[in-house]
């Protein structure tokens, strides 16, 4: 096996959180106390490191790393909002690309520590040229980053076709309510969110993945409706959009 193979192996084996014992110390990024030199929120680093893998691709349209980037940014929005997708800012970043089963494909698998937006360069760099000796590597901190592999499906999903053991209790519907107006969007209302605005006349990619363009455009057209901007996208902003976009409710472009 040559040099480079033992190196992606490495680099597979600790983003899946597996042991990999390397034989001289290494950076704060390799260490197995990695939580302990994260940059602290709310300026800095989750501690959970998320792992999402792309899907194959002949790399006709789009590489495979930009599936597996768009991937991780969907995993991340849905467990820590919009804050954390940049994957310029994420922390000790691990890319592993292979080939796949047909002639000419790639898969690619992505994992990083979601960094706030406005993380300090400096800090972020620190973690990859920061030398840790392996007894103080060693420390009292996990042995590894808990990480989280993928979304899990809503409790509707999960539970389809199955009869329940107990009568279910409905909870009231205004607590239902505020419970998921404070879960972060999902992919597919970001979506209904930038086909709103396309059909507006604003220029954003109608894709599920939120960013600086559609923030832009909706703050653009709430004030071209006459409402205070509100901030980052929420369960509000779409059903504001729904009500302009509804029958009655008038509709308004640039």
């Amino acid at each position: 096996m040559k040099l480079r193979d033992w190196t992606a192996a490495a680099v597979f084996l600790a983003s899946l959180g597996l042991p990999f014992q390397a034989a001289h110390a290494g950076t704060a990024c390799e260490s197995e106390a990695v939580l302990k030199y994260l940059p602290p929120l709310p300026r800095g680093c989750q501690t959970q490191r998320i792992q999402a893998t792309g899907a194959l691709t002949f790399g006709v349209v789009q590489s495979a790393g930009r599936i597996a980037r768009k991937a991780w940014q969907r995993q991340v929005v849905f467990f820590f909002g919009e804050r954390y997708q940049d994957w310029e800012k994420a922390a000790c970043k691990k890319e592993l690309c292979v080939r796949a089963t047909f002639a000419g494909s790639r898969r690619c698998t992505y994992s990083a520590f979601p960094c706030a937006s406005d993380i300090d360069p400096e800090a972020l760099a620190a973690l990859n040229t920061r030398q840790i000796a392996p007894d103080e590597a060693r420390g009292s901190q996990p042995a590894a980053a808990p990480m989280i592999w993928e979304r899990q499906p809503p409790a509707r999903e999960a539970n389809r076709g199955q009869q329940p053991d107990a009568p279910r209790i409905e909870e009231p519907r205004n607590a239902t309510k505020e419970a998921r107006d404070s879960e972060p969007l999902t992919t597919a209302e970001i979506k209904e969110i930038q086909e709103f605005l396309r059909k507006a006349g604003y220029r954003v990619w109608a894709d599920g993945v939120p960013g600086d363009r559609t923030e832009q455009a909706f703050a653009r057209w709430q004030r071209k409706q006459g409402l205070a901007v509100s901030g980052p996208l929420s369960r509000a902003s779409l059903e504001a959009l729904r009500r302009s976009y509804a029958p009655g409710g008038g509709r308004h472009s640039r």
